[in-house]
């Protein structure tokens, strides 16, 4: 799994207004603040096809709370709010 770090530094590869040092400093404050609060995590890092421009990608790092079924793939469609497992109606 990648650090805080490279998952930020990934991210702003095509960002020039972010300095190697700058995005040290904020990978510093997201680190501190996830192990104060004990916050369990994965990261990845992919690079998402710009369908639009052949053979464009963005660079795009998330993360994944370990123990936690809230994520991004259960929300249902306009479902702005609730990102976790799906419900029955």
């Amino acid at each position: 799994m990648p650090s805080i770090n490279e998952a930020l530094h990934f991210a702003a590869q095509n960002l020039d207004f972010l300095s190697r040092d700058r995005i040290a400093v904020r990978a510093q404050l997201v680190e501190s603040d996830f192990a104060a609060i004990g916050l369990k995590y994965s990261l990845a890092l992919e690079k998402i096809p710009v369908p639009q421009y052949r053979g464009m990608v963005l660079p795009y790092a998330s993360y994944r709370l370990i123990g936690s079924e809230w994520d991004i793939n259960h929300a249902v469609t306009g479902d702005r709010q609730r990102t976790g497992p799906s419900r029955s109606h």
